[in-house]
C-alpha cells in the first residue's frame, strides 16, 4: 500500500518552495528535452491503466476520467 505523503506546507515554506522552483526555470523554450515520446498511443494507454489500477481519479481531476468509479467507501 502506497500512502500520499501530507505535503501541508507553511505559507513560509511554501514561498520558498516556490522562489527555488522559479530559478530553476529554462528561459529558452528551445532547451527544453524533446518529449515527443509522450505522443505514442502505446504510452498513453499504460498510464490509463495504471490510473485505473491505482484509482487516482479517485481524488485527483484527470481528463477522460471523468464517469470513472472510486476506489474507497465513498
Amino acid at each position: 500500500m502506497t500512502v500520499m505523503p501530507s505535503l501541508r506546507l507553511s505559507e513560509e515554506d511554501a514561498q520558498d518552495v516556490a522562489s527555488y522552483l522559479v530559478t530553476k526555470r529554462d528561459k529558452d523554450p528551445s532547451s527544453y528535452t524533446d518529449a515527443s515520446y509522450m505522443d505514442d498511443p502505446q504510452l498513453k494507454k499504460e498510464g490509463e491503466k495504471w490510473v485505473r489500477h491505482f484509482g487516482c481519479a479517485g481524488c485527483h481531476e484527470i481528463s477522460g476520467f471523468e464517469n470513472e468509479g472510486r476506489i474507497g467507501p465513498i
